[in-house]
């Protein structure tokens, strides 16, 4: 059973505090209608993905489901 998937808050807040490239990114994409959703709510989603705290073996369960 996989327990449940959390972030590590502190490395989300870091990433959101120094992701500037991604935000200007995100700007950019906006500008031209590819992401229609306010960018800073857009970039706290994706820090907090990339925060994501989890074991290989959880992973691999989670890969499981995709591969079936």
């Amino acid at each position: 059973m996989i327990k449940s998937i959390t972030y590590c808050k502190e490395t989300a807040a870091s990433e959101f505090e120094t992701s500037m490239i991604n935000r200007a990114m995100c700007y950019y994409m906006k500008q031209y209608h590819i992401i229609r959703g306010n960018v800073e709510e857009v970039m706290d989603v994706y820090t907090k993905q990339c925060a994501i705290m989890m074991n290989s073996l959880d992973l691999a369960k989670i890969a499981c489901v995709f591969f079936h």
